[in-house]
């Protein structure tokens, strides 16, 4: 009975299986068929009367010109049926346009050109998007031309490989901002093939924004949801801008918005990528991806907003790629349940949040995220130094250390002799007074080489009012101010005494600034090029302020300026004041600008949202990320500080050489170099001429224009000594222990540390600190920049001080500084308890 059943249980068992196998031969059929029909559409040609030329990518001869052509108008009839506003079919045309099939086939792809020609998209180089094919391809500028020639597009010969070619562009509208006035236009181009190398990136530019929470920051929940919803806002803010923000994804996947493991993506609610930090070429694809633990990793974050209001969100955890993490990477070509496989295999824990976005007549929905992966954050390693984060267990130990030293010191001075002692009472009398008689004469030298800069020219020019004389009710006496300052930078033809004269507009009490009396230089667009005022200012922008009336005083002395004259208006204090705006011809900056006096503001008042920074990455061997280098924040070594400066200069020489940028223009970017990646706590670029002019300070503007040619409490000319260093010559300054093994380019001197608790003093003639400071600097030069003005580019660390025991404390947290100043007051109060004690021993 049981073998019978159990043969019974086996054919049913077996037929079971059978049908079981048919159904799944016919589900797996009927998928395909499925799949085919469905992707028939958007890869295939339309068969409808909409248009006539269908003819696909792999029907095209590259040698026709006609053939090209026909090409680009079938795609570009495609483009034009997307609906207006039509987000979803947008992402999903541009994702066939990616896939090889119909759109592309080898090297017959269409891109796309935005403003200025930069690449939007790009199916056979993703990570060529927001670049621009170099300047020497003199085919892109000659195929934007053709297709605003013509309507119907135009094309061009070219050749590749020695193989004479056609690339045909026209001009298309974008459909999501088809709506808006004027409408986005964008060149549509086939048949253009090129290589990787071609693409620079050195012309992006990134909105100026220094977000609460950076990426280097996110380290759990509360600072990764802080993060998402600090970027979704930011988001919204530039579309209501600039609308279309296509343009500035490349500034999403560098600091302060990506760093490490940590990146931002977007999603469209019908789960389509809009933007991911890390991967470009995950864009625009769907993200039905199912990772290892067989969950449909779109669908899992749709399903997870679905219920949210605008502005909410939630923690969504599942499998991914972590950049940092090797080898968790998925094989390429992994599917699961008929799905392509998540990238990779690392626990990832992220939060998203749902915004409902509108542009113009356009509205749409996207769903913001990033997230973390708490199974590789680094374990204590329970070392002896004490971290920037400031751990307490380490500080305690450490502090009960040196507690420890300075018991140990005061007992071995209660043993001094008194003989010593004497001795010790002897040289210090005569220290004290030599040192009196050395701060005298330097107070007599910083006196008297003070007092000169600040100066007018006499004799080279009539107009010769100052700050001191001008009143803010005096119009007349404000104009000649303005006059005579206008006189003085006619007068200018060296780049040296341009920064020299430029410096003394800052120097209070001086013939050019007297409390609220002093100048600004703005543009016709309100831009600040100098503000005499507040450094800070630097950069920003005036052409929306108004005085306590509500009246539009900029634009007001904007329109004045052409006629040299002066605007009344009314201050935050309600007092009635004159400003007054001459035009004069910048002579080193080579461009007209306004000369305003009498104008006085708060910082507040000065908007910053229409700084453009440029953008520095690279792309390595072509990897799905963008490589940003050594930033300031991982500067912790001589080694590290030597890339970080050879980058700067490479960023630098970049936008002076490729871009062309003028000296005009990277004054107005300065601001840009003062955070994320080019500062962070006290890692910053400096820049000065060989002649020892400071042209730019990522710490203190008000270092700018002005002399390097300041002495250190060891007696160190830090700036004779910079140039000396990059000319190769001897050292002078005082050896202080730091400098590594290979000194080459490295220069060591006191400095202020701007993280500690102590205030620079900017005093002329004098370092404004006395922390030692290592830094690295490098000599470059530009036939076409400062009339070819050597220039000095550098940055420094302040090295961690050491103890025998190994262990260490960062010169960068204001915490453990406090603690030191609290243990140095213990060491005094030990010191003196044991000199009083052997004092009166001595007494007795």
């Amino acid at each position: 009975m049981k073998a019978t059943r159990s043969g019974k249980n086996r054919n049913y068992s077996g037929n079971k299986a059978s049908a079981g196998l048919g159904k799944t031969v016919f589900f797996v059929c009927m998928l395909a068929v499925f799949v085919f029909f469905s992707h028939a559409g958007p890869l295939g040609a339309h068969e409808s009367d909409s248009h006539d030329a269908t003819i696909t990518a792999g029907e095209v001869d590259v040698t026709s010109e006609e053939s090209v052509k026909a090409f680009l108008l079938h795609v570009k009839a495609h483009w034009d049926e997307i609906p207006t506003g039509g987000v979803t079919p947008l992402i999903s045309f541009k994702n066939n346009l990616s896939v090889d099939g119909d759109w592309r086939n080898g090297t017959m792809y269409t891109m796309r050109l935005g403003e200025g020609g930069a690449l939007v998209h790009h199916p056979y180089y993703p990570l060529a998007q927001n670049g621009i094919l170099d300047n020497d391809q003199t085919s892109v500028q000659d195929l934007i031309a053709a297709a605003e020639a013509d309507t119907q597009g135009g094309c061009i010969p070219y050749t590749l490989d020695g193989v004479d070619r056609w690339s045909c562009a026209a001009k298309i509208e974008h459909p999501v901002y088809r709506g808006q006035t004027p409408p986005v236009e964008e060149i549509l181009v086939v048949g253009l093939h090129h290589d990787f190398e071609d693409v620079s990136f050195a012309n992006i530019r990134c909105p100026y924004y220094v977000p609460e929470i950076s990426a280097i920051k996110v380290v759990d929940n509360d600072t990764m949801k802080a993060f998402v919803t600090e970027f979704a806002d930011y988001y919204v803010t530039q579309v209501n801008r600039i609308g279309n923000v296509t343009q500035l994804r490349n500034c999403w996947r560098v600091l302060p918005w990506k760093y490490g493991a940590i990146y931002l993506f977007a999603m469209t609610d019908g789960g389509y990528v809009a933007f991911n930090g890390n991967t470009p070429s995950l864009e625009d694809g769907s993200l039905n991806v199912v990772d290892v633990n067989n969950e449909d990793v779109g669908e899992k974050i749709i399903n997870a907003v679905e219920d949210l209001a605008s502005g909410e969100g939630t923690f969504v955890e599942y499998y991914w790629d972590d950049p940092v993490t090797p080898d968790d990477d998925e094989e390429e070509g992994c599917m699961r349940q008929g799905k392509n496989c998540a990238p990779g295999t690392s626990f990832k824990r992220s939060y998203i949040e749902r915004r409902e976005i509108t542009s113009g007549n356009v509205s749409y929905t996207l769903i913001f995220g990033s997230g973390i992966y708490p199974e590789t954050e680094a374990a204590d390693d329970g070392g002896c130094a004490v971290s920037r984060a400031g751990n307490k267990t380490q500080s305690t130990i450490f502090s009960l250390f040196l507690i420890v030293s300075i018991l140990f010191s005061a007992a071995l001075w209660k043993n001094r002799s008194k003989e010593k002692k004497t001795m010790r009472k002897k040289e210090r009398s005569g220290r004290n007074v030599l040192a009196g008689l050395f701060i005298s004469a330097l107070a007599l030298l910083v006196f008297f080489s003070g007092a000169s800069p600040a100066k007018a020219h006499e004799g080279s020019h009539d107009d010769s009012v100052t700050a001191g004389e001008v009143t803010i009710a005096d119009q007349e006496k404000m104009m000649d101010f303005v006059l005579h300052a206008k006189a003085h930078w006619d007068a200018i033809e060296d780049p040296n005494e341009n920064l020299s004269f430029q410096k003394n507009l800052t120097v209070e009490g001086g013939d050019w600034k007297n409390d609220t009396i002093y100048l600004i230089t703005i543009d016709e667009r309100g831009r600040v090029f100098t503000h005499a005022h507040d450094p800070l200012a630097q950069n920003g922008n005036l052409y929306d302020l108004e005085d306590a009336d509500r009246e539009k005083v900029v634009q007001k002395l904007i329109s004045a300026a052409g006629m040299e004259n002066c605007v009344e208006y009314s201050d935050a204090e309600q007092n009635q004041r004159w400003g007054c705006a001459v035009k004069f011809d910048h002579p080193i900056w080579n461009r007209e600008l306004i000369l305003i006096g009498g104008l006085h503001h708060n910082l507040d008042d000065v908007n910053f949202d229409d700084i453009q920074c440029p953008y520095f990455s690279e792309v390595r061997n072509e990897e799905p990320y963008f490589f940003q280098g050594t930033s300031a924040n991982e500067v912790v070594d001589s080694d590290t500080l030597k890339q970080f400066v050879e980058q700067f200069v490479r960023h630098f020489s970049e936008q002076v050489g490729e871009v062309g940028q003028t000296h005009a223009q990277l004054a107005r970017v300065r601001n840009c170099w003062r955070i994320l990646p080019w500062k962070y706590e006290n890692i910053y670029m400096f820049i000065m001429t060989e002649n020892q002019l400071v042209f730019f300070n990522g710490n203190t503007p008000a270092l700018e224009n002005g002399t390097l040619d300041v002495r250190d409490d060891n007696g160190c000319d830090v700036g004779d000594e910079a140039v000396r260093i990059v000319n190769n010559q001897p050292r002078q300054c005082k050896d202080l222990g730091m400098l590594p093994e290979d000194s080459e380019g490295f220069i060591e001197y006191l400095w202020d540390d701007p993280t500690d608790d102590k205030p620079a003093v900017i005093e002329q003639g004098r370092a404004p600190g006395d922390v030692p400071k290592l830094s690295y600097v490098k000599k470059v030069s530009f036939q076409n920049f400062l009339h070819g003005e050597n220039l000095i580019i550098g940055s420094g660390f302040h090295p961690e001080i050491s103890d025998d025991a190994g262990c260490t404390i960062t010169g960068a947290n204001s915490t453990t500084r406090s603690t030191l100043l609290n243990l140095l007051l213990i060491i005094s109060v030990l010191f003196t308890a044991a000199f009083r004690k052997n004092r009166s021993s001595s007494l007795g």
